[in-house]
Order: structure tokens, then sequence, then C-alpha cells
């Protein structure tokens, strides 16, 4: 399965921030899904995603990707609600 093979990831995270600029925007090539079965499937890769579009001044877009990934594996929900979280609480630390 393409969330466990090592190239393939290893290709996603090399690409990652064109990928994600294909998810968000409207677009005819469609990587949201992609993402959402990598998350499902491959719970590192999934955490790390997040992560990587938790840690960019997002777009609402954005935002409603990060949920569909967060909730893909139910298994580890808390674990990713706390990395939006953690993330949450370190902008607003920032901010003050």
């Amino acid at each position: 399965m393409i969330a466990n093979q090592k190239e393939t990831i290893d290709k996603i995270k090399e690409q990652f921030d064109f990928l994600a600029n294909l998810a968000t925007k409207n677009s005819n090539i469609s990587i949201e899904p992609i993402f959402i079965k990598i998350s499902t499937y491959n719970r590192e890769m999934g955490h790390w995603i997040i992560k990587q579009l938790i840690a960019k001044e997002g777009t609402p877009h954005n935002a409603s990707l990060t949920g569909k990934l967060i909730i893909s594996d139910p298994t580890v929900i808390s674990e990713r609600l706390d990395l939006l979280l953690q993330s949450i609480i370190k902008r607003i630390n920032e901010a003050a």
C-alpha cells in the first residue's frame, strides 16, 4: 500500500510544500484524498503531515484538511488533537 512505501513517503516529504499547495487550492488535481489515506494507514506519516500543515500560516482550506486528517484514524484522534492544541497554545504564548 502506498501509505507504507518508504520511497513514496520520502518523495511526499521532499515535495510536501508543492503537494500541500495543490491540496489547498481549487485545482483539478486532488491531493487531499491521498493525504487522508496516508494518514489513515500510516500513523507516523499522518502525524507528520498534520504537523507540517499546522506549522504554516494556514488558510481555511488548510484547517479543513487538517481536521479531516485528525479524524482519519480513530485510534489516534486524541494524539492528533493534542498536536493541534499544542500548536494553538504555542501561537497564543507567542502573541502574548
